[in-house]
């Protein structure tokens, strides 16, 4: 039986259109899993935004990224990533040094307990990324990354017409 969100959310009045139930079911989906990510991180003291820094920090090795280099990185959208830094170096996880070459540059390490700290979650979020596809074919989840592929790259042409119309954010 196929899942229906109105009958989840206990909607009286049917989508608008199907695009419209879509949309509103990818935000649900995606609410429901920051839930479950924040219960995963949480014995760990983390969120997933720290945990996204120290797993790309940890994949570029002894060298490290600049701040802005892990901003594009980043799988979620986090203005803020000097904050997320400071944190982090709080806790001894992460290291920051200019480099010699260009002094204006801060590149940015995971340190040894940073990757201590995250090198169990590797297990935990695999078997809940495999967990939250139980029952879904292999090609049903080639089409839904293909779907939602085309939805973000949709979304940033939006987003791309918005700042053109508001440069400013002001309508």
């Amino acid at each position: 039986m196929p899942y229906k969100l109105q009958e989840e959310t206990l909607r009286k009045y049917p989508f608008s259109s199907t695009a419209a139930e879509a949309g509103l079911s990818i935000q649900r989906t995606a609410s429901l899993l920051d839930h479950l990510l924040v219960q995963k991180l949480a014995p760990y003291n983390l969120s997933y935004a720290l945990y996204l820094v120290l797993r790309i920090l940890r994949e570029h090795g002894t060298y490290g990224l600049s701040s802005g280099q892990l901003a594009e990185r980043l799988i979620a959208v986090d203005p803020d990533v000097t904050r997320l830094l400071d944190k982090l170096e709080s806790r001894d996880l992460i290291a920051r040094h200019r480099i010699k070459e260009d002094r204006r540059v801060i590149l940015v390490k995971i340190t040894e307990e940073g990757i201590k700290l995250i090198a169990p979650l590797d297990s935990v979020l695999q078997k809940m990324r495999l967990d939250l596809f139980n029952g879904v074919s292999s090609e049903e989840i080639q089409s839904c990354i293909n779907t939602l592929g085309i939805v973000r790259d949709n979304i940033a042409q939006e987003l791309e017409r918005t700042a053109q119309q508001h440069p400013n954010g002001n309508k």
